[in-house]
């Protein structure tokens, strides 16, 4: 019977499961103006890992509850980085259902350090883009006048 107890036990203590949550091409927790950061020309660091994990006995946590936010913030100070590309998030509990298990959020990817983009390059890259929507209009209403469908 002690043995039957132990294995059922052990059993309980294995418990456990790992979502894959998100997919995200870029994430950060830091405000960066956009039009200033240039994806080409910075500092890349690869593998970044972070994490934020709580202990929780029965209901109550035995610290600060886990959450993602936390994880993609330990990953940005880990790493120094700014943001990080090709990020996944993983949402992970195991222990014993009830009595104790442990909660967590992990994130990893590529860790990238934001650079003022040079005044010359943003200058074309905006020229870029204007020509593009110019373009885009044009065609638009060529097709209009023609008596053409609009999509």
């Amino acid at each position: 019977m002690t043995r039957i107890l132990l294995l059922v036990v052990a059993t309980l203590c294995a418990t456990g499961c790992t979502q894959r949550m998100i997919d995200a091409t870029l994430v950060s927790t830091k405000n960066i103006p956009a039009e200033t950061v240039s994806l080409s020309d910075n500092i890349t660091i690869k593998g970044v890992e972070g994490t934020s994990g709580t202990f929780w006995f029965t209901i109550i946590p035995t610290a600060t509850i886990a959450n993602p936010k936390d994880a993609i913030d330990d990953a940005l100070k880990k790493s120094g980085s700014d943001y990080l590309t090709s990020a996944v998030l993983y949402h992970s509990v195991f222990g014993i259902p009830g009595i104790l298990w442990y909660e967590s959020y992990d994130i990893k990817g590529d860790g990238h350090s934001a650079k003022p983009m040079p005044a010359d390059e943003l200058k074309r890259l905006r020229d870029d883009f204007e020509e593009k929507r110019k373009a885009k209009e044009a065609q638009r209403s060529s097709t209009t006048a023609r008596g053409g469908s609009q999509d």
